[in-house]
């Protein structure tokens, strides 16, 4: 009996200990999403970035109801997936400071792309006969970098330095003639009223504010 005890004792302080380091391993940078869904070209796949287990989750949408496929390991905190095609797929990943390319018909990990400080977003410009080009937010260093890409080959051509304090989310103008990016402190001089109240409040020592 007192073998057994001995033996469950054991057992029980290796599962605390296991326990204890997995949850150690695990950091909660909560990196907030920019755009963390896509679907597809031909509307066949819904991709989704799981932030917390650094993963991109695909499913499959030509079923009545979306059906999970797998999923392929990125970098850390994936916050935004692009589609290029039905195929080949770009995750942007905040923490790791990367672009993971991603082969959807291998379910597999093609190429990782370097990038500076939390990087947020990316859109994709066809130009035709093989000109796409990759612009990329970056928020510590206040830029957007373009790349090239050429099928496999992907080579950045400049950095723009932004205005404007953390770019983030971006969007492509119709024509394809300009990139928007949206910045999280743009210094536009906007500010919070006080609604109804002819006196601006102090939101820096309002107890309900956010600040």
């Amino acid at each position: 009996m007192k073998a057994r005890t001995r033996l469950f004792s054991f057992a029980l302080g290796c599962s605390l200990a296991v326990a204890a380091h997995a949850q150690t391993d695990f950091v909660n940078w909560e990196s907030p999403h920019v755009h963390p869904l896509e679907i597809t070209p031909s509307g066949t796949r819904l991709l989704a970035v799981n932030t917390a287990d650094d993963r991109l989750e695909v499913f499959d949408l030509t079923t009545t109801f979306p059906s999970w496929i797998g999923s392929v390991h990125v970098g850390v905190d994936p916050v935004t997936v692009r589609a290029l095609s039905d195929s080949r797929v770009w995750v942007v990943n905040h923490i790791s400071d990367s672009i993971s390319v991603v082969d959807l018909d291998a379910m597999a990990l093609l190429d990782t792309i370097q990038t500076p400080d939390e990087p947020c977003d990316v859109v994709l410009r066809d130009f035709g006969g093989g000109q796409l080009h990759a612009f990329v937010s970056c928020a510590q260093p206040d830029l957007v970098q373009t790349y090239k890409v050429d099928g496999d080959s992907v080579r950045m051509l400049t950095a723009i330095d932004i205005l404007g304090e953390d770019p983030k989310a971006m969007a492509i103008s119709p024509d394809g003639n300009k990139v928007y990016v949206a910045i999280q402190t743009s210094g536009n001089k906007t500010t919070i009223l006080n609604g109804g109240n002819l006196v601006l409040p102090n939101i820096v020592s309002d107890p309900a504010g956010p600040y």
